[in-house]
Parts: C-alpha cells; sequence; structure tokens
C-alpha cells in the first residue's frame, strides 16, 4: 500500500483549478477511483456535513482526504463480498429504492423524478444503493453476526448509572386453542370446531383440558393452552386485537390468522413494570452497537492491510 499527503495536497489543487480530465487517483486492488468520483464524493460529504450543521467545517483537504478514504473503503468491501459470493437481487434493490421514495412521501416514479431535476443521476444513484446493500450484507455476515454481549458486561454497564423513569408495558395473561387448517379442514370446519368447542366450555368443560386434546399449538397446548403473561405487541395483530378486546374471563368467539383459527380466553390485564428489563436492553443494544463499530474498523483495517492500493499524484501519473 503506498499512500502520500503530497497527493491529496495535488488532488485538493487540482479540483480548485476549474475543468480538468478525467483521471485516476487511487488503484485498489483491481479496481480503479476516478478524479470525477472523488470530486462527487467530497460533495456529498460537504452536503452531509452542513446539513449536520458542522462548526468548523473542516478544510478541503480534509474532506478530500476523507472522501477519498471512504471511496477506498467502499471498494475494497464490494471487492472482498464478491470473493465471498454476497449479491443483491434487483427487487432487493428496487425494494431499497421504494423505502427511500417513501420517506419522502413520493411515488418511486415521483422520486426518480426529483433525483432527475436536482441533477442526480439516477443510474449511479441506484448503483450506490446496490452497492449500500452488498456492503450492508458482508458487514452483518462478517462482523455484527459475530458479535455477542454477555450478561456480566450488562452488569458491569449498569454499575454507577443514574435510577431511569419507570417504564409500564400493559400485559394479558391469557390461554388460547388453536386449529389449523390444511386439506381435509378448510375455514368452514375449523371455525365450527372451535364454536363448538367454546360452547362446550360455556357449559362448564374444562378449557385446559380442551385445549390438550384439540390444541394444534404444541408450545401451549401442554399447558392447558396458556400463554402466561404476553405483551399484546408480541403478538399477530389479530391475536392482539382479540386479547385486547375481550374482557376478563371471557372467551373470544373464533377469529383467523396466519397461523389458523383461535379462541381465547382472557385471565387478566395488568400493568408491569419493565424499568429494569427496558433498561437492560437499552444498555445490551448501546454495548452491542459499540462493539459491532469496533468490530468494523478493525475489519475494514484488516481489508486494507491485505490489500493493494496506491494513490497517484498529479506528477506521478499512471502507466498508460
Amino acid at each position: 500500500m503506498r499512500t502520500t499527503l503530497v497527493a491529496l495536497c495535488l488532488i485538493s489543487s487540482l479540483a480548485q483549478a476549474g475543468e480538468l480530465l478525467d483521471r485516476i487517483v487511487a488503484i485498489v486492488n483491481d479496481d480503479i477511483i476516478m478524479l470525477s468520483e472523488l470530486g462527487r464524493e467530497a460533495q456529498n460529504l460537504s452536503r452531509q456535513l452542513r446539513n449536520n450543521k458542522t462548526d468548523p467545517m473542516p478544510k478541503r483537504d480534509e474532506v478530500l482526504s476523507t472522501a477519498l478514504d471512504r471511496l477506498i473503503a467502499e471498494q475494497l468491501q464490494l471487492h472482498e463480498a464478491r470473493r465471498l459470493g454476497i449479491s443483491v437481487d434487483e427487487q432487493a434493490v428496487t425494494q431499497a429504492m421504494m423505502q427511500l421514495s417513501q420517506e419522502k412521501n413520493l411515488s418511486l416514479l415521483r422520486f426518480r423524478s426529483r433525483l432527475v431535476e436536482e441533477g442526480v443521476d439516477f443510474d449511479r444513484f441506484q448503483q450506490h444503493v446496490r452497492n449500500r446493500l452488498i456492503i450492508n450484507r458482508l458487514i452483518g455476515h462478517e462482523v455484527t453476526s459475530q458479535i455477542q454481549v454477555s450478561k456480566d458486561e450488562i452488569d458491569q454497564e449498569l454499575t454507577g448509572q443514574p435510577d431511569q423513569p419507570e417504564v409500564l408495558i400493559p400485559q394479558i395473561a391469557a390461554r388460547h386453542i388453536l386449529i389449523r387448517t390444511d386439506r381435509t379442514t378448510g375455514d368452514p370446519e375449523a371455525r365450527t370446531q372451535l364454536q363448538q368447542l367454546r360452547s362446550r366450555i360455556l357449559a362448564g368443560e374444562d378449557f385446559a383440558l380442551l385445549a390438550r386434546s384439540h390444541s394444534a399449538d404444541p408450545g401451549s397446548a401442554v399447558n392447558g393452552g396458556e400463554l402466561g403473561w404476553v405483551n399484546p405487541d408480541d403478538m399477530v395483530p389479530e391475536f392482539a386485537v382479540q386479547m385486547r378486546n375481550t374482557p376478563d374471563d371471557q372467551i373470544s368467539e373464533p377469529f383467523k390468522t396466519r397461523f389458523g383459527w383461535h379462541i381465547v380466553q382472557v385471565l387478566g390485564k395488568r400493568e408491569h413494570n419493565n424499568t429494569q428489563e427496558h433498561t437492560r436492553q437499552l444498555i445490551r443494544e448501546q454495548i452491542r452497537m459499540r462493539k459491532a463499530e469496533e468490530a468494523r474498523l478493525a475489519y475494514l483495517q484488516r481489508l486494507r492491510g491485505a490489500a493493494y492500493i496506491e494513490i497517484h499524484s498529479d506528477d506521478n501519473p499512471p502507466d498508460a
């Protein structure tokens, strides 16, 4: 790897000198970085710094140096992704573009028009999105999937932490019976079967016994259909609605979710003090993010150490 401060200074002076012929400013393994790419990246970085109200703004040489580092890091990661066979399909790119357009409250077509109006090359922008998706998959596979946070780490981080505001979450104790649909049991049959079971329970038969013998949910059936205290937000939407709307000690009418048909009996509702669990989850996420960023930077350093990187100044042109 060969870099020179002189090269960055020359790039800075060239970028301010007016119209210039495009040329190679860096070679990264088998890829090249052009002066025009560096100019665009430096403009994007400057725009980000202004939008973030960075004060004081870094000098132009510093912006160019950071922009070049970002381009080199991108090429290194894309090169490694190709080596590992990591890619994204067109559907993933389209979904990412749609998400970006929705964040701007625009249709995808209008979003494309807006980019063009602002002088942005749409194909280049779409390629940038594709590259980011590939890099995210690479980092997820090679870095963040390896991150673990231990109980001791959380306990140590919690030491000396100030008391946190109380966090209360709604919880509902419930039990249910599930009938799945298949080739022999359609929606009408499943609904009818649950209506009959509901009638038997209302007539005095034991819910738990019927759940053990009829429910298709193996996790709860052995416990008489009991789910314990759960947060409705953790359930599928249709199930959450029924739990919230069913009074204590009552049994819902049969209803359908993606798992099949259910009846649910609500056993109680409460506000659970979740402060400790919430605080530990926040600490866990903070530690995980910190470790992930440290691991990402170390990973990039390893890629740099194993790569061929050559930066060209104006007085040291690349071979033609």
